[in-house]
């Protein structure tokens, strides 16, 4: 059981080392990053180890994650990552195009997941998407959580599913765990404890 530092994203630029030991003093061990708080990898890492916590995973956006991807894999070594995870997708195939993601921006999300995991894995890590409620929208019957589970490479891409959103969109996290467990190897809890 780990937790995620959004959590605590409002205190972190307050007091960020005193934060994490504070974590730390209540029995966390494990965090997953969400956002670096303007630290270099050094830094965030320096600070982690004094607190005695481990950064097991990281969220990024597709579009912040894409252009900078090594510079991004260098940084998640440095604070040990084992997981990078793409915490919104937010792509159209057409570029030109705004508004909601369709079926097929979902599908080409789904091909740019398997590129980036790739490379991802090439480096030692692993891919991963964080979903929330839009991802259990439907075309034509085909829900697009669905067709990323289908279409992404699971030698490349994994799941950090949120319960919470799954729940919010209308699904039951049971099912998807119980088809395909292999897939989900993080969990996010939160709502559901609400």
């Amino acid at each position: 059981v780990g937790l995620q530092l959004y959590s605590v994203r409002e205190l972190l630029p307050k007091d960020f080392d005193g934060t994490l030991h504070k974590l730390s003093a209540i029995g966390i061990k494990d965090v997953e990053a969400a956002g670096y708080f303007k630290k270099t990898a050094v830094e965030f890492r320096h600070s982690l180890d004094a607190a005695g916590l481990r950064c097991v995973s990281t969220h990024h956006a597709l579009i912040e994650l894409k252009p900078k991807l090594d510079e991004w894999i260098d940084y998640g070594h440095t604070l040990g990552l084992e997981y990078i995870i793409c915490s919104w997708a937010g792509v159209h195939r057409d570029p030109s195009r705004k508004g909601e993601m369709t079926l097929d921006d979902w599908r080409y999300a789904a091909d740019e997941f398997n590129k980036v995991g790739e490379k991802i894995k090439a480096a030692g890590m692993t891919f991963g998407y964080h979903n929330h409620w839009v991802e259990f929208g439907t075309e034509n019957g085909v829900v697009f959580y669905d067709e990323l589970l289908k279409r992404t490479d699971p030698k490349y891409v994994v799941f950090e599913m949120d319960c919470g959103w799954v729940v919010a969109g209308g699904h039951n996290p049971i099912d998807y765990l119980s088809k395909t467990p292999e897939r989900f190897p993080l969990l996010h809890v939160k709502d559901l404890v609400k």
